[in-house]
């Protein structure tokens, strides 16, 4: 799972490959987060971030892709609204109803603070 992934010490040694690649090929610059939204999907991608950001071991690389996720949302023209409902609606059987008032303000607010 995600944990797994940014818990892996090969993470360090993939970002620096990919930061040597993107310098070596600027026309097919790349990130972690652009690779693995493209094989999970935006929604299970912010699902899995979301999560992420709570422990401790995964939370500073969670954020930073968290962040990453939301500006390339922004860079590709998403609308507040779009990328609202789909962070809201990666909390799938929860459902964002059963939720309180004070953590639906928090995603909120997370996502517009962008």
């Amino acid at each position: 799972g995600m944990y797994t992934v940014l818990e892996n010490p090969l993470l360090s040694v993939w970002a620096r490959y990919l930061d040597a690649f993107n310098v070596k090929y600027p026309d097919k610059k790349t990130t972690i987060m652009e690779i693995l939204t493209r094989k999970l999907g935006d929604k299970k991608m912010a699902s899995m971030l979301s999560a992420a950001t709570t422990k401790a071991t995964t939370t500073n690389i969670a954020t930073r892709l968290e962040s990453d996720l939301v500006n390339k949302w922004l860079a590709n023209g998403r609308s507040v609204e779009q990328r609202l409902r789909s962070a809201l609606s990666s909390y799938g059987n929860f459902g964002i109803l059963q939720k309180s008032t004070c953590q639906r303000l928090a995603l909120i607010r997370k996502y517009y603070r962008y």
